[in-house]
């Protein structure tokens, strides 16, 4: 069910947001800013016109989070033109709806450049965004990865992630893909404020992606 039933069972699919919508307001998460890290390293993933994990679980996450009035921040990552930095979707400090989130990655994303070789200083990008908006907001944050990849734990990401953990940050990794994402289980033991969901799994299960996603988050 959830966010992924058919068209004919829209009514219900609209029920189960607003089920999540009052549950996350009764647990506090307004409190909370949400950043999006968009994998873009492997572009046959984000063609628009067909079955795309990354745009259904885009869509599913703001349609859950537009009923608040949080930030909302969303970064590409990954592509050969960002490098090693990140690709802000509007500029940076900037307030827009939720809903333009999802225009703008179709707007974007036929015209990303994929990296040739794998580069793990693509997972620091993001990692190093989401501590800045820490720093400049001050306040709770939970960043949300989408990748196809497992992220390896170098020194510089180890040093990151536990900035992380000592600054208000939940990180919540959504696995998409054919990869076994085997890495995950050693990282979800060494940080307590990180979590993985495999998107394959739980499509398979027909569960509430949003729901799973913030269920994972002590509030």
């Amino acid at each position: 069910m959830g966010c992924f039933i058919s068209k004919t069972n829209i009514i219900n699919k609209y029920h189960k947001y607003k089920q999540t919508q009052n549950d996350l307001k009764k647990r506090g998460f307004n409190k909370y800013n949400l950043i999006i890290g968009i994998d873009y390293s492997d572009k046959t993933l984000h063609k628009i016109n067909t079955k795309n994990p990354y745009r259904e679980i885009i869509n599913c996450i703001i349609h859950t989070f537009n009923v608040f009035d949080n930030h909302i921040k969303c970064f590409g990552f990954g592509d050969i033109t960002t490098n090693n930095n990140c690709l802000p979707f509007y500029p940076i400090y900037e307030n827009y709806k939720s809903e333009d989130i999802i225009h703008k990655y179709d707007s974007i994303s036929p015209y990303i450049k994929s990296m040739v070789t794998y580069n793990s200083n693509k997972f620091l990008a993001i990692i190093t965004k989401a501590l800045e908006h820490i720093y400049y907001y001050n306040c709770h944050h939970i960043l949300i990865i989408i990748t196809h990849d497992n992220i390896p734990i170098t020194p510089e990401i180890d040093n990151l992630l536990k900035k992380l953990k000592e600054n208000l940050l939940y990180i919540i990794i959504i696995g998409v893909g054919k990869n076994n994402f085997s890495s995950y289980k050693n990282l979800i033991k060494s940080y307590n404020n990180i979590k993985f969901i495999n998107y394959n799994k739980e499509y398979i299960k027909k569960i509430n992606l949003a729901e799973l996603v913030f269920n994972n988050i002590s509030l």
